[in-house]
């Protein structure tokens, strides 16, 4: 999907706009094609390191809105 959207970014004047424009915002510029190729070069290894370093940062506990009228009951 992602490589799929690369792709496409030059099909439309708009796309290509958005892109560059979002490079500069970002303070680098890489093309379209350099992104795709950086993708392409993902393996599973550099995913699997990648998932090791993520550490619990938040917890949420959800409850409905039910839960929160008897609380303050």
């Amino acid at each position: 999907s992602l490589e799929n959207s690369y792709r496409s970014v030059n099909d439309s004047p708009g796309a290509l706009e958005g892109f560059y424009l979002t490079q500069i915002l970002l303070g680098r510029f890489v093309t379209p094609q350099q992104v795709l190729e950086n993708l392409q070069a993902v393996t599973k290894e550099k995913v699997v390191q990648a998932a090791k370093t993520l550490r619990l940062d938040t917890v949420y506990f959800l409850t409905s809105q039910d839960d929160e009228r008897s609380e303050t009951k």
